[in-house]
């Protein structure tokens, strides 16, 4: 399928940018976020793109076409970026903690 020069201008579905800043704000792909990179993940920009298109279909003004293009160009960088460090806040250990079964141990012992 070609990529057409028209397909960067088109304004995305206002209902679309919705569902993406609700997809990103969600509980589960917050605690997610946290898990990997040990931070809950920035959503304003979502919502930004939102407003604005939701300004756009109301005024049809120029600029507020182009800073929605440019808000989805930075969604799509930020996007872009976090992909390319997708790396775990926890390390890999190579063996078990020496105290791991400590708190087992202690449940035996008072139930003998």
């Amino acid at each position: 399928m070609e990529s057409n020069d028209s397909d960067k201008d088109s304004v995305p579905s206002c209902v679309d940018l919705f569902y993406y800043w609700r997809r990103c704000s969600s509980s589960i792909n917050q605690f997610r976020f946290y898990y990997i990179y040990g931070t809950f993940r920035d959503c304003s920009e979502h919502m930004t793109s939102f407003r604005k298109c939701m300004s756009y279909k109301t005024t049809k003004s120029e600029e507020t076409k182009q800073q929605l293009l440019e808000s989805q160009a930075k969604i799509k960088e930020d996007t872009k970026k976090l992909i390319g460090n997708s790396n775990p806040v926890w390390k890999l250990r190579e063996k078990p903690p020496a105290d791991w079964n400590r708190y087992n141990k202690d449940e035996f012992s008072k139930s003998s």
